[in-house]
């Protein structure tokens, strides 16, 4: 419970919408791939949060596989390097959470 608690911390704090596509019927997840994908084609390579999302989906598609601490210390270590970058949307808001 506790790891998800904390992957859904730092989802908030980037937001889900870059993660999930929105369709008038239904909403999909995207995998670690198709996420990926999504980033190459919206030029997103150069913007380190989407980078962040990715590392984050990664890490939350092999939580099964991997030892609850070292979990916990690379989810720790997203956390920061996300706070480290800032409010990097303040002025972008309508591009990044209105796509």
């Amino acid at each position: 419970m506790y790891t998800t608690l904390a992957v859904e911390r730092v989802r908030q704090t980037i937001g889900t919408a870059v993660t999930v596509i929105h369709t008038p019927s239904r909403r999909l997840t995207m995998d670690s791939r198709e996420l990926a994908q999504f980033i190459e084609a919206r030029d997103g390579i150069s913007k380190p949060w989407l980078l962040v999302l990715l590392r984050l989906k990664k890490l939350e598609e092999r939580k099964d596989t991997t030892p609850p601490e070292l979990y916990m210390e690379e989810l720790q270590a997203l956390h920061k390097e996300l706070m480290g970058l800032g409010e990097w949307w303040v002025g972008n808001e309508d591009e990044l959470f209105n796509p």
